[in-house]
């Protein structure tokens, strides 16, 4: 059960620079197709709130059963492991 945090996810930067998606969607697919973490940058449109931002479409995925909440607890146990190996 490793880790997943993949090396960078430029498409969804530029996907949404480019108003081609919105960020749930994809967010949405990285999660349920194994990411355990996503990080993302924030300086091309530096917005303090961005991480709460996307906490709250997590949850809000979770209650409505587009991303179960096993699959963030599993993925959360991996990032804890992780670190506790740092």
């Amino acid at each position: 059960d490793d880790l997943s945090i993949p090396a960078a996810l430029p498409a969804l930067a530029a996907t949404l620079k480019e108003k081609r998606f919105t960020a749930e969607p994809l967010l949405r697919r990285a999660i349920n197709a194994g990411v355990d973490m996503v990080m993302v940058t924030n300086s091309a449109s530096p917005d303090q709130n961005l991480p709460g931002k996307l906490i709250a479409m997590v949850r809000g995925m979770v209650e409505k059963g587009d991303v179960s909440e096993a699959r963030i607890k599993s993925a959360y146990a991996r990032v804890i492991k992780a670190k506790a190996n740092v």
